[in-house]
């Protein structure tokens, strides 16, 4: 085995330093595989433990200087290409089960 470390998986220094919220949660919500069944669930499983970590930020900026695949820093990796190309994203409204009452 190779004593050298591959950036590739050189993870950022807040898991040495504290205790972000997905070392506690099911890996599989973080790397959800396109087309299967949990995908979009687990996207938004992982958004939300993000949401509360305090190293969201951090993960936030880690994920978009080493292109790293799966939810980091609360976001996807469409969404990381949106940002670095400099698109905004706007929020979604909530559902309310209503329609909406506003001319277009």
């Amino acid at each position: 085995m190779s004593s050298e470390v591959n950036p590739r998986f050189d993870y950022p220094d807040f898991f040495e330093k504290g205790d972000p919220n997905c070392v506690h949660s099911d890996p599989d919500f973080f790397f959800p595989e396109a087309g299967t069944k949990f995908a979009v669930t687990h996207t938004r499983m992982a958004k939300e433990i993000c949401s509360t970590c305090p190293y969201l930020t951090e993960c936030l900026e880690w994920a978009l200087k080493s292109d790293e695949i799966g939810i980091w820093g609360g976001t996807t990796e469409a969404e990381r290409r949106r940002m670095k190309r400099g698109i905004v994203l706007k929020p979604r409204k909530q559902w309310t089960g209503k329609p909406s009452t506003t001319s277009r």
